[in-house]
């Protein structure tokens, strides 16, 4: 089954990059029809990688120290503290805070990365100003929409920045052994997806840096999702690892 999924997930990343084609046909013509058609097996592959694996709830059975993990999550941190150094200088109340947010987001997540590295379950405080910078960047974004709405911006940007929040969330929820790891799998690569697909809406300097940080991170989180060294690794109970 393991094979099976590795096959699903490259499927949605080939997808991806054809998506990341349409989508700068789409900016420059309007016209939509192939990112949508190429949008709809991808999210349908997701779901079935996803399902692909057992649902597993604790640190211990999904996560175990890799290099490629760390390498990549601190360069997404790189990258989205760059993102939120260029939205501080958007200049407004709302935008430095929005880069304030980011840059200490990027530092949780490059703290969620060592923790991982040196084989211990990152603090959940490492995620949490992660997940609320895209739900405040969400909410900054939709108001922004409905003043001037552009229909495909808001759509794959929407999806994209909602697979963001929710994979943070769920990384956030090993840190308790609550975690799922199916929908960890699925957010991660519906994340990676709508981040190609929105490629050709990207205006600002600072979101091609937040958008492809995020993308980075999940492509971390896929490598995790997709090494079973620790999954036959009985999970330790609260009492056990004291």
């Amino acid at each position: 089954m393991k094979y099976i999924r590795a096959i699903l997930i490259v499927l949605v990343v080939v997808l991806a990059a054809v998506a990341q084609g349409f989508s700068r046909t789409a900016a420059q013509t309007g016209a939509a029809l192939g990112l949508i058609i190429v949008s709809v097996p991808a999210v349908l592959l997701a779901v079935a990688a996803a399902f692909s694996r057992a649902k597993q709830r604790t640190y211990q059975q999904v996560f175990s120290p890799q290099k490629a993990d760390t390498a990549l999550s601190l360069l997404s941190a790189l990258c989205l503290a760059i993102g939120g150094v260029l939205q501080l200088m958007q200049g407004g109340l709302v935008w430095a805070g929005l880069g304030i947010l980011c840059m200490l987001g990027a530092f949780g997540l490059a703290m969620g990365a060592i923790y991982r590295q040196r084989g211990k379950n990152p603090p959940a405080r490492c995620y949490v100003l992660a997940v609320l910078f895209y739900a405040l960047r969400l909410f900054r974004d939709f108001r922004h929409w409905m003043v001037d709405p552009a229909i495909l911006d808001y759509c794959f940007l929407l999806f994209a920045m909602i697979s963001f929040m929710l994979a943070a969330y769920h990384m956030g929820a090993f840190s308790f052994d609550r975690g799922d790891s199916r929908a960890l799998t699925f957010f991660a690569l519906s994340g990676v997806y709508f981040c190609a697909a929105s490629t050709g809406f990207i205006s600002l300097k600072a979101d091609g840096f937040v958008f492809g940080g995020s993308a980075l991170w999940l492509l971390a989180c896929l490598l995790q999702m997709s090494d079973y060294r620790q999954a036959q690794k009985p999970a330790q109970s609260p009492a056990e690892e004291q």
